[in-house]
């Protein structure tokens, strides 16, 4: 067969590439946080379908979760999109420098607007190019939410949408063009974490208590700065580093309040 494949298949993304610009200009335009993407998931399912996909959605429990297929037996080609964005990340297009839209709270960080489209763009070009070479198999693009501080996908896994499945295939922008197989890449979890100290009167006998919130700010500067910095993420907005935060700080002086000047610039 050779490499004549892959031109082939360029030419049928070079044909339709101003239908994939639109969708992925309208899901950064939706800009839409976990398991609320629901026009996000929509406009591609629609796209999918007219395109002569199968589709099924609201799975696993997951409103904005679907699988469009085309084709039947062997091997089930599966290829996985994501469309979620991220919330404070709101940003006017094609700009290089900070320019958050008013009015608006979310918005794509690391390209989760192309990543649905283009997977999308991959099963629809493969679906063409094996009708017209006549190839048997299953194409199947899983259209997947919340993969922010979520992981939809895992309940995907858990209702077995993914066991017949002989090879899954994503993609993530980088800073390079490679392929990488599975093994590499990072997981998560959640887990709930509570801190006991002990409480102490905070001015006249601090030395007595035990901070909880020690305990939670330590595991914060563990997320940034430890040996595996991605190892534990924000409880409130995942993969997003806060710019902004808030804190009430106050001193008292015991004695007179000569101290007060010197310690409220500090």
């Amino acid at each position: 067969m050779g490499t004549e494949f892959k031109d082939e298949i360029e030419g049928l993304i070079d044909r339709r590439s101003q239908a994939y610009t639109d969708i992925s200009d309208a899901i950064w335009g939706f800009a839409e946080p976990r398991f609320q993407e629901r026009e996000s998931s929509r406009i591609q399912q629609e796209y999918l379908s007219s395109r002569g996909f199968s589709v099924r959605a609201d799975l696993a429990g997951e409103e904005t979760a679907f699988i469009a297929e085309y084709g039947s037996g062997k091997p089930v080609i599966a290829f996985l999109g994501e469309f979620d964005a991220l919330s404070s990340l709101q940003q006017e297009p094609d700009q290089t420098e900070h320019c958050p839209i008013a009015g608006k709270e979310n918005g794509h960080g690391c390209g989760h607007h192309l990543l649905g489209t283009a997977s999308a763009a991959a099963a629809d070009a493969l679906k063409t190019y094996m009708e017209e070479h006549k190839l048997a198999g299953t194409i199947r693009y899983y259209g997947c939410p919340a993969e922010e501080n979520a992981g939809g996908k895992a309940y995907l896994v858990r209702d077995g949408y993914f066991d017949d499945c002989d090879i899954a295939i994503t993609w993530h922008p980088y800073t390079m063009s490679k392929v990488m197989k599975g093994g590499f890449h990072l997981a998560n979890f959640r887990a709930f974490f509570t801190f006991h100290g002990i409480s102490s009167h905070a001015a006249g006998a601090p030395e007595l208590g035990r901070s909880a919130l020690d305990a939670v700010e330590i595991m914060d500067i563990l997320r940034l700065y430890g040996i595996e910095p991605r190892e534990i993420e924000g409880a409130i907005i995942s993969s997003v580093v806060p710019p902004l935060d808030r804190a009430i700080a106050g001193a008292v002086e015991k004695i007179t309040g000569s101290f007060m000047p010197s310690a409220r610039p500090r």
